[in-house]
């Protein structure tokens, strides 16, 4: 066996079964051991969750800002890839996949918030939870890895959508594309974690109701095949290949993989990344931000997926193959015609462009965690503006799998944690009254 069958072949032994195992029971474990509070107590879990701050601080924004790095191309072409690989029966395992990775999310976001104080980050709790030279020690590898899914994720792949976004809607050079986006980035990140709360707060909430819009448009255009599609979703939903579609679909695409012939979605939940955009939030109950994960989870998948998939469905069933743009931009076209290239366009483009600075920071807050250095922080912020206009200008098929099994490490690692710490999840959640 050579070394890139191996290679291949652990990669597809941790994507088609490692990761799966590991998120959907680990889900499982954690809405067990918190007693399934928010099916459970769906009063008290809404009363906490519209509770207004006595400090003013804005719990709302720092969500919005994990939503931006959440939402991303994934978010459009991966349900289409899940469902042309998958059948209609994949749309309802992302729905189950969503209801297991909330309580991820909630958990993941409630630790961050607990350790605020060391940096409200997976390493922060990491390290102060397990405590000892292992935490610390696995703090500090969970902070390589972020570091290096920051430049790929977060930049090479976003770059080069965008690139091609913009170059097949309005002709774009990719060069300039990259130039351009390599300077509204530098605007923004080098403002600080305040600047980039403000800028997806600027970007998310519109693109995203636009992206709604549309959807909602395109669905009651053709509501009169809404009882065939469910019937299909339900139908198909215990055939074997629907089920690995749709797991594989909402599971395993922070990572986009690039040339929209293949695409992941997912909504980081597990992953570790979002507690960094949660942390910035002023909420003085852990527990409350915790429920704006759920959310996030909630809008992500339950939302924009499902509107996705259905109006695939319904407007373009017969697509089975092309890339995942390719397949929504058909869909559109049946309501929006020869604009329909145009808003997908805007809809990748700002949502990859919210992904490009969420994702600065993530990787700017795990290097800080290996090193307080500020020249340190100054290359870091000069090399990943300079990374997006190579992204735009190259192919990155080769950086894909390595990006895969990085976010895979990852999540494991995270999962593990969150597992070892539920204790404390628990904790935080009987202090809000929530059990």
């Amino acid at each position: 066996m050579t070394f890139y069958e191996l290679y291949f072949c652990l990669e597809n032994t941790l994507y088609g079964f490692v990761l799966p195992f590991v998120l959907l029971l680990g889900g499982a474990y954690l809405l067990f051991r918190l007693g399934a509070f928010p099916f459970r107590h769906p009063k008290r879990t809404a009363r906490l969750f519209v509770k207004k701050e006595k400090d003013g601080a804005s719990p709302v924004k720092a969500m919005t800002m994990a939503l931006a790095g959440t939402l991303g191309v994934g978010n459009i072409s991966g349900v289409a890839l899940a469902i042309a690989s998958g059948g209609a029966g994949a749309l309802f395992w992302m729905w189950v996949a969503a209801l297991f990775s909330m309580i991820l999310k909630y958990a993941e976001v409630t630790l961050a918030m607990r350790f605020r104080a060391d940096g409200g980050s997976a390493m922060a709790y990491m390290a102060g939870g397990l405590k000892g030279r292992n935490g610390r020690r696995i703090a500090a590898v969970f902070a390589v890895l972020c570091l290096f899914a920051a430049f790929t994720v977060g930049g090479l792949v976003q770059a080069n959508a965008i690139a091609e976004a913009l170059s097949d809607s309005v002709s774009a050079s990719p060069l300039l594309v990259g130039v351009l986006l390599s300077l509204v980035t530098a605007a923004v990140i080098f403002g600080g974690a305040k600047k980039i709360s403000d800028a997806t707060v600027l970007l998310v909430p519109p693109v995203t109701l636009l992206y709604i819009l549309m959807s909602l448009i395109l669905i009651l255009k053709n509501a009169n095949g809404l009882p065939q599609v469910f019937l299909d979703i339900i139908g198909g939903a215990f055939d074997f290949r629907s089920a690995g579609g749709g797991v594989f679909g909402f599971l395993f695409s922070r990572a986009v993989r690039f040339g929209t012939t293949r695409g992941l979605l997912s909504n980081e939940a597990g992953c570790g990344t979002a507690p960094m955009a949660h942390a910035t939030s002023g909420s003085d109950t852990p527990a409350k931000q915790g429920l704006f994960g759920i959310f996030e989870v909630f809008v992500d998948t339950i939302v924009l997926c499902s509107l996705t998939g259905i109006g695939i469905l319904l407007a373009a069933p017969e697509m089975s193959s092309g890339g995942g743009i390719r397949i929504v931009t058909a869909a559109f076209s049946t309501v929006f015609g020869g604009l329909s290239p145009f808003l997908v366009s805007v809809s990748v483009v700002v949502f990859a462009l919210a992904t490009v600075f969420c994702w600065a920071y993530y990787g700017e807050t795990a290097l800080t965690w290996l090193t307080k250095r500020k020249k340190a922080q100054l290359v870091y912020r000069i090399l990943f503006c300079l990374s997006l206009t190579l992204g735009a200008i190259l192919a990155v098929e080769a950086v894909f799998s390595s990006v895969d099994l990085v976010l895979c490490f990852m999540t494991v690692l995270n999962v593990a944690v969150l597992l070892r710490l539920s204790p404390l999840v628990r904790e935080e959640t009987e202090k809000a009254g929530l059990l």
